[in-house]
């Protein structure tokens, strides 16, 4: 696999990496893009040199994603925006809602336990962040804001926090 110093995409390119170390100690970078999927690239040299980006198949607007790993186990978590990519959509090629979180049990290669967090239509949610307190309790982040009648987002914000067990990310 051919190794680059400088991870690019098409478009705006890549943008708002998170990164999480694999149990077989590959460091994952997962991207915001404006391709309409979720985008990884991984480094086998703690980050020195990178892999050309590939899809995870997770579909996305052009939105921020996070990725961390859920303490006590291998897993890995990815929240993002589960929507259709949609280039004519007003704002960012489709709507930041619903907001997702998956599990991947190998390493970030396939992701399941498919399940929203939140779900209003009427608004956007972004720019996730996540951090498990303990072991069995995630705190995430993330902000909120109404669509206009146009699909603009409004230029309010509010800021939400979501404690989830870690359980709740396991049920089917």
């Amino acid at each position: 696999m051919a190794r680059i110093n400088q991870v690019s995409l098409p478009m705006r390119g890549a943008m708002e990496p998170h990164v999480e170390q694999t149990r077989d100690g590959r460091v994952l970078m997962v991207l915001r893009n404006q391709l309409g999927s979720l985008f990884v690239s991984e480094s086998t040299d703690e980050g020195v040199s990178w892999s050309k980006p590939q899809t995870t198949g997770l579909r996305t607007p052009e939105s921020c994603p996070e990725l961390t790993r859920i303490p006590g186990t291998d897993d890995l978590l990815m929240i993002w925006n589960n929507s259709p990519y949609d280039p004519s959509f007003i704002s960012h090629y489709g709507k930041r809602s619903p907001l997702t979180a998956a599990i991947s049990k190998d390493n970030g290669r396939t992701w399941e336990c498919v399940k929203d967090i939140e779900t209003d239509p009427d608004k956007a949610f972004s720019n996730p962040g996540c951090r498990f307190v303990s072991d069995d309790k995630a705190v995430i982040n993330y902000w909120t804001c109404e669509y206009l009648p146009t699909w603009r987002m409004q230029d309010v914000i509010d800021l939400r926090v979501a404690l989830i067990p870690k359980k709740w990310f396991y049920e089917k």
